[in-house]
């Protein structure tokens, strides 16, 4: 008899049994067409148990490393392990993560505060990632849920979450969307970038910025230079930079370690100024936040990625915090090049966190200024009365869960961290207007200007087009018919127009669903192969079914 349910089993527990984020996951994969990555589920009573057999003899409940140990090497623990290493494929990598009653609820989705650990499918890595989330999230309910309880708060946060292991998605794209931007309730708001899903969701990718109404009309397209991306990578941690990692993009040139199993590399030249999404794959992120909505009776915030020109979806939580309320332009000197991740004005001075050592030291009514933020760094933002952000978007943890405790924050601040602002002078930060004055001065008057002009170019921006109407400026991908019959032929394809045909349309099925195609090869005007039947049939066929690209489009 296992401990790991499944998500159909986890369903019939209920929220509060099996925590949101892995309810949530078993409700997104009884939706017809919506594809979620298969899941495992250890429920709350199961977890209260083991820590109850693990940790209710020690006197050292703030040792969160020996409390990781301890639950790892628990025999229960092994066992489920054992038993999640068998329910995946072997040459996988899986993520381990929380599950919190707490979590992602229509109250407060407590986003970015809990770890997830990836690992290799290895019975003694699981464990380990195992030990790790538990004493990582029991610390996290202790201190900031049940903060005060003494002995019974250890409990109830024992009592508070399960977790949720499942196989990662090695994507090309990722992103988030909110069904309905934070900012306008009639437009749904979607971050993008390249590779996996780990550098996008925490906000330290440069993305792409997307705004679609209800009408399905694309209302602001801003499309940045992408340089960095995370990739999966379990040797990540034993690379040097520079040395070359395959991803599902291609070789990609390795910068650092992100974590466990994931790396920060270069995006490749050839795509990092592109727009992550199509314009097919943008409207099918949409419609199917749309669909969860609509299913799920509440607005939605969904991490995706694509896997194969597959829409996956990777969790869904409901959007716990709007702010719709008009907006202005900032004042040209106060203006910063950041964007509006949660409105508001607050005035206190400078406090420069350069990392989770000096968390303590931040004084209450503090403006943060941080390169980024991750689960340590909760106490400090309950604390301060602003935050100002190197790194993110308007979709990132870091920006939840300042909307969620309603103060104001902007993010993609160059500078922020490192010498823009100086360490106790008092400046106001305004994200009504995206500005930051030198000391205290009133919140400015409310403007006219929706919200959606907070997403403002930045330094780096290669291509921003606002109140897009016109439908064909997404172009659909281009491919060279060469590349196209080498593909065909190295599968081992018959010299078959209507066998090629067949693959073709498989190919735009996946990765490309409007690529075209580039006639590269038949001249009529040479002898030999390339005027071969086979090849004139092809490009026949190719001509019927409207996939030809126009001259000059190649």
């Amino acid at each position: 008899m296992t401990d790991l349910l499944t998500l159909d089993a986890a369903w019939a527990q209920g929220v509060g049994e099996v925590g949101g984020k892995a309810w949530h996951t078993a409700r997104l994969s009884r939706l017809p067409g919506v594809r979620t990555a298969k899941s495992r589920v250890v429920a709350c009573a199961t977890v209260h148990a083991v820590v109850g057999q693990v940790l209710a003899p020690r006197a050292a409940l703030d040792d969160e490393d020996g409390n990781a140990r301890a639950l790892a090497g628990h025999a229960r623990v092994q066992g489920w392990a054992r038993d999640a290493a068998g329910a995946f494929p072997r040459a996988g990598l899986l993520i381990v993560r929380s599950s919190g009653a707490s979590e992602d609820g229509t109250a407060q989705s407590l986003a970015g505060h809990y770890e997830s650990v990836v690992v290799k499918n290895d019975p003694e890595a699981l464990a380990t990632a195992f030990g790790r989330v538990m004493a990582q999230a029991l610390h996290t309910y202790a201190r900031h849920v049940h903060e005060g309880d003494g002995p019974a708060g250890w409990d109830a946060a024992a009592r508070s979450f399960a977790l949720l292991v499942q196989p990662v998605v090695d994507g090309e794209k990722s992103g988030v969307c909110f069904s309905r931007s934070p900012f306008g309730p009639d437009e749904a708001l979607v971050v993008a970038g390249w590779g996996s899903c780990h550098g996008v969701v925490d906000g330290r990718m440069v993305t792409d910025t997307f705004v679609v109404g209800r009408d399905e009309d694309v209302r602001s397209a801003e499309l940045r230079y992408k340089f960095e991306m995370t990739a999966l990578d379990e040797h990540s941690a034993h690379r040097l930079t520079g040395e070359e990692v395959p991803t599902q993009l291609g070789p990609c040139v390795f910068h650092l370690p992100y974590g466990p199993c994931v790396a920060q590399v270069q995006t490749p030249p050839r795509l990092a100024g592109h727009g992550a999404l199509w314009r097919e794959e943008l409207f099918e992120v949409v419609h199917t936040a749309w669909r969860v909505e609509d299913a799920l009776g509440h607005p939605v915030d969904i991490e995706f990625t694509f896997d194969e020109g597959d829409l996956v979806l990777l969790q869904a939580r409901p959007i716990t915090a709007t702010q719709q309320k008009a907006v202005t332009l900032p004042d040209p000197g106060a203006a910063v090049d950041g964007r509006v991740a949660s409105m508001g004005c607050a005035t206190g001075p400078v406090f420069v966190l350069h990392g989770p050592d000096g968390i303590d030291a931040v004084p209450a009514g503090a403006v943060l200024c941080v390169g980024a933020t991750d689960p340590a760094y909760l106490p400090a933002l309950k604390r301060a009365a602003a935050v100002l952000s190197e790194e993110g978007s308007p979709l990132c943890h870091t920006a939840i869960v300042c909307r969620e405790l309603s103060i104001p924050c902007l993010v993609g601040v160059t500078g922020a961290r490192s010498g823009r602002f100086a360490a106790g002078e008092v400046v106001t930060v305004d994200a009504d207007r995206a500005e930051v004055r030198r000391g205290e001065q009133p919140a400015a008057p409310e403007g006219t200007r929706p919200a959606s002009a907070v997403f403002a170019p930045q330094a780096n921006w290669c291509a921003s087009v606002e109140h897009l109407r016109v439908r064909d400026r997404f172009r659909p991908a281009v491919v060279l018919v060469s590349a196209l019959f080498d593909a065909y032929l190295t599968e081992g394809g018959p010299e078959d127009a209507g066998a090629f045909m067949d693959f073709v349309r498989r190919v735009r099925r996946g990765r490309h669903k409007s690529m075209q195609i580039h006639w590269d090869v038949l001249d009529d005007t040479l002898a030999g192969p390339e005027a071969s039947p086979f090849f004139v049939a092809a490009r026949a066929a190719l001509g019927a079914q409207g996939m030809l690209a126009p001259a000059g489009g190649g």
